[in-house]
């Protein structure tokens, strides 16, 4: 039998995978900052069980590992190679791999990159610094690497952060760089200096400088050395202030030291200037030294820091100084003043303080005053007109050195006040005004060491001027070459004052002056007069019809005007004032308000008269009266209580008026109260025209009750007086009608010429025989409408009265029973009284020398008609 052996081998089978790359695992190859003998190689390695990765390269074609570079297990991420040692000009192949143990290496493509023809600067720069920076620009310098580059690549940033130096890989080229807004990126080539300009004022840059290796700027092969660089940080600086510093004023003032404050601008300090003199700009960049003890003359910097005061010492308190304050910015030695300071130039008036009234009348109001501060003890002070600003009142106890009141200047010390001068005190006139110290209630003022002065402006004009004297001096020399008289009431007379003569409170003069220009007179004493002041006045003869005596002369006490609306009237003595206007007396009556306008101010060193009722009386002024100077531009408010016209009469040069005034209290009789006799004009060329009472007292002011207006058949005539020596066309005319009802109508009779005229249609003119002095000539009548009825009953409008010719006609629209006609003149003198029969028309004669009757038509008793009528 055949043996058959079997062999049974069992192979095992051992299996290794080895993974190629798929090139999933190595992804994002790039290449970055190739240079001369240096390029970076950026990838992404997408796994985390690798044992190496890195890059190969070669310069003959496919890269091995004997160049290569290489980072040790590695992770997942993002990698950057450097690869060192390259020749420069040269192309290079490479490629990414990643090798896991027993696994196939994983590779990327084959790429390759060509080194730049030029190495990188072997060093950095150094000694990189900023200078020269102002408010747009900065120069930059540094010092060369060795050997030193072709280049140096500059670039900036507005803000802290450093520029970054990545893109500078990726420029194309070298001209231009790089942009921030403006250009910032530049690229110098020999120079170690830079200039940078179009920069903004107070910015922050940051700027980094490189060295690089090119043929030129345009070469787009540069070699950049960014590993390293140097970088400078600065800050631009601030511009000119645009907020000027402002409101200098001064405080804590004496006669050698005061404070000088301002409000601060927007500079980042600020710098004082003073002198005596007008103050310069200032120079940029320079830095100033405070003194603040002023050295006598010249500019002085007396401040500089952030402050808004200081205070100066060692100044003359008759010395005036200027100061401007200028704002800066920047320190020193960069710094940029303000140099519109024209508008903060200031002046301190040590010596004088000015009054401008600016804000308020209150005297220690600091800004009311040039100084900006309030006047010091023995400061000397000027009052002048300052228009339609504030004119100061004092309410406080002060001092101050010699004051000044200027024309048209006023000063007002209040019931609580009490200013003492230490010297001289002079208020000033002129033509056109006159300064004024008004002191009201118990207000007091006194001078210490110095002399009361009023100056005192009086016309060459070949006129008399009435004047009295404002201060306590008695010496006759103010009238020192002027023509001056006294009035003697006594003696109804006027008297030469002589060189032993002395003046007196409340006196009046009259004054000429000699000379052939324009003067003053010059009133002095140790103080002006102040509070009540009293007189005597007399009438020597009371029973003189003629009002020859009874006239005194009185000079306005005060420095000031007195307002005679605010006059009292007081025991036998008028209430009217009499001024003189160089040519004519003009009056004014306190109790109606009534004359010529403005004649109730009388000026200071002012005369004036007033009439005596009685043969010894006391005339007394108070404080009460005094105000500002000035007032003839303004007038006290109509007396609504009154009614009034004003009859003017005018030759074409000169004029007078009489007025005729209705107001409670008033009668036909003289009234000490609220008439005013005629005070007649010695100057024979003006014409006089006045009224008369029933007792003939020859009036300027006639005052009557006005109850007569209120009567329906009211007529009142009052006898009108003139006196003229003018050969000429004399007019007279209504004026200032006021409050006259329209029911009423002013009629002017010439008796001697038989002629009646409505004043309030039209003037009356007449020729001038030059010896025109009656009192019987004209008259006035003061009655209802003459061309309409009373209006009595309206039942009675059918009848109707009006004159033809030198007759009287009467109509009516029917029979009038039982009726009686009763005409009468102005006399109250019948001169028609009929009986009327029955019928409709009636036909009656007027007298002669008849203008104007009343027609008064009754029946059985009873008035049906009334009328006033003019025979034309």
């Amino acid at each position: 039998m055949k043996q058959v052996f079997y062999l049974l081998i069992t192979v095992t089978f051992v299996f290794v995978l080895h993974r190629t790359g798929t090139g999933q695992t190595i992804s994002d190859v790039s290449q970055h900052r190739i240079e001369g003998a240096f390029a970076v190689i950026e990838y992404t390695l997408n796994s985390d069980i690798m044992d190496e990765c890195g890059v190969i390269w070669s310069d003959t074609g496919a890269p091995d590992f004997t160049n290569k570079i290489g980072n040790t297990s590695p992770s997942s991420g993002t990698y950057q190679d450097s690869i060192t040692g390259l020749s420069t000009s040269t192309t290079y192949y490479y490629r990414v791999f990643a090798i896991e143990s027993g696994v196939d290496t994983t590779y990327s493509g084959i790429d390759t990159f060509q080194t730049q023809p030029y190495t990188q600067p072997p060093s950095s720069v150094s000694n990189f610094s900023e200078s020269n920076i102002d408010s747009s620009s900065v120069k930059l310098s540094w010092s060369s690497g060795f050997p030193p580059p072709t280049f140096y690549i500059i670039k900036g940033n507005e803000g802290s952060t450093t520029p970054s130096t990545d893109d500078l890989v990726d420029t194309p080229g070298l001209s231009p760089l790089f942009y921030y807004g403006v250009q910032l990126g530049y690229e110098v080539t020999d120079n170690l200096t830079e200039n940078f300009s179009g920069l903004n004022t107070n910015t922050t840059y940051t700027y980094l400088i490189v060295p690089a290796n090119a043929s030129s700027q345009s070469d787009g092969d540069c070699n950049i050395r960014q590993d390293a660089p140097s970088t400078v940080q600065f800050t631009t600086l601030k511009g000119t202030p645009r907020t000027h510093a402002s409101n200098i004023n001064f405080t804590d003032t004496t006669s050698t030291s005061f404070t000088v404050n301002w409000t601060r601008g927007n500079g980042d300090g600020c710098v004082v200037f003073m002198n005596t003199d007008t103050i310069t700009e200032r120079t940029d960049g320079t830095t100033y030294t405070a003194d603040t003890s002023w050295n006598g003359s010249g500019e002085q910097c007396v401040y500089v820091g952030t402050g808004n005061s200081v205070s100066i010492t060692n100044v003359s308190e008759t010395a005036n100084y200027y100061f401007a304050v200028f704002e800066y910015n920047n320190s020193a030695p960069n710094q940029f003043y303000d140099s519109v300071y024209l508008s903060t130039n200031h002046e301190m008036s040590m010596g004088i303080a000015t009054w401008n009234g600016i804000t308020s009348g209150s005297w220690a109001t600091d800004a009311n005053w040039s100084t900006s501060k309030a006047p010091y003890s023995n400061q000397e002070v000027v009052i002048p007109d300052v228009g339609s600003n504030n004119d100061p009142q004092l309410s406080s106890t002060e001092t101050t050195g010699p004051l000044t009141i200027e024309p048209g200047g006023n000063l007002t010390i209040n019931n609580s006040g009490n200013l003492t001068v230490n010297g001289d005190v002079t208020i000033e006139s002129n033509s056109s005004d006159q300064g004024a110290l008004i002191i009201d209630g118990t207000g007091n003022f006194s001078i210490s060491g110095g002399t009361a002065h009023y100056d005192r402006y009086i016309s060459n004009d070949g006129s008399w001027h009435l004047m009295g004297n404002p201060t306590n001096g008695t010496e006759v020399t103010p009238f020192t070459g002027y023509y001056a008289k006294t009035w003697s009431e006594p003696d109804a007379a006027w008297n030469y004052l002589t060189s032993s003569s002395t003046l007196g409170i409340m006196e009046g003069y009259s004054v000429q002056y000699a000379s052939a220009a324009d003067g003053y007179v010059e009133f002095s004493g140790s103080n002006f007069n102040n509070g009540n002041q009293s007189v005597s006045v007399t009438n020597f003869d009371t029973d003189d019809t003629e009002e020859t005596y009874g006239w005194n002369l009185i000079g306005n006490p005060y420095p000031s005007p007195i307002n005679w609306d605010l006059y009292s009237v007081e025991t036998g003595i008028n209430g009217t004032v009499y001024q003189w206007d160089g040519s004519n007396y003009i009056s004014y009556n306190t109790s109606n308000s009534s004359g010529d306008a403005n004649a109730n101010y009388i000026q200071p060193c002012q005369g004036f008269f007033v009439f005596s009722d009685n043969s010894s009386a006391t005339l007394t002024l108070t404080n009460s009266l005094r105000v500002k100077s000035g007032t003839s531009y303004y007038k006290k408010d109509e007396n609504n209580e009154k009614t009034s016209f004003t009859l003017n009469i005018d030759n074409g040069e000169h004029q007078d008026n009489a007025y005729i005034v209705f107001f409670p209290g008033g009668t036909d009789e003289f009234d000490n109260a609220l008439d005013g006799h005629k005070l007649f004009s010695t100057n024979t060329v003006v014409p006089q025209i006045y009224s008369k009472t029933n007792e003939n007292d020859q009036l300027a002011i006639n005052t009557l009750s006005p109850s007569m207006l209120e009567d329906e058949f009211f007529t009142h005539e009052i006898p009108i007086g003139l006196k003229n020596t003018y050969e000429d066309n004399l007019v007279i005319s209504l004026a200032d009608v006021y409050q006259l009802p329209d029911s009423i109508d002013i009629l002017l009779v010439d008796h001697t010429m038989l002629d009646t005229i409505n004043l309030q249609e039209s003037d009356y003119s007449f020729i001038g025989s030059g010896t025109n002095n009656s009192d019987n000539r004209f008259s006035i009548i003061i009655t209802k409408n003459v061309d309409s009825g009373t209006g009595i009953s309206e039942l009675n409008t059918n009848i109707y009265a009006y004159t033809s010719g030198n007759e009287l006609i009467v109509e009516s629209s029917r029979l009038i029973k039982n009726g009686r006609i009763i005409v009468s003149d102005m006399m109250g003198r019948t001169i028609i009284n009929r009986k009327l029969t029955s019928k409709e028309r009636f036909q009656f004669p007027i007298p002669k020398k008849t203008n104007i009757f009343v027609v008064n038509i009754l029946t059985d008793k009873t008035i049906l008609y009334r009328k006033t009528l003019m025979n034309k």
